[in-house]
């Protein structure tokens, strides 16, 4: 074993972890506690404060991936915020959705609530235009049936 090698052992015997893990924690412990000390502990996803390290995740606020400048937007430290782990990658899931339209079924803004409603309602009066509907309150042969 080599002195590397075995530099690499005693950390790890010492600290019960590799180097990399235990150094990478660290890292993120002391980001937190600045965040805290700093007043930026409020999640950039839904506002609610950020209590512990385990929820601590740092987030990029317009996605470096679909960027004209990825590497650029990756680094930019105006693109970063702090959000809960889960609240982050739940947003990491969502497919980006046009404004406006019936097909954002998870945004509550004003244009996708009224599309969404009037996508459904449009929807519901095709379907029962095609005679699909039988319930009590729609189907024809009810009323015949019941004299």
């Amino acid at each position: 074993m080599n002195a590397h090698h075995r530099k690499q052992a005693k950390r790890k015997l010492l600290l019960g972890m590799s180097y990399g893990t235990a150094r990478a924690r660290l890292e993120r412990t002391i980001m937190f506690s600045m965040a805290v000390k700093l007043g930026l502990d409020d999640c950039f996803r839904c506002q609610k404060k950020i209590k512990s390290v385990l929820e601590f995740s740092v987030e990029h606020k317009e996605s470096w991936q679909l960027s004209d400048i990825p590497l650029e937007k990756y680094f930019d430290l105006e693109n970063i915020a702090f959000s809960h782990a889960l609240c982050n990658s739940n947003a990491a899931y969502r497919r980006q959705t046009i404004h406006g339209t019936a097909k954002g079924a998870h945004c509550k803004c004003a244009p996708c609530l009224a599309s969404r409603k009037k996508y459904n309602a449009d929807w519901m009066k095709n379907w029962r235009a095609s005679g699909k509907d039988k319930s009590r309150n729609n189907y024809q042969g009810a009323a015949q049936e019941c004299k």
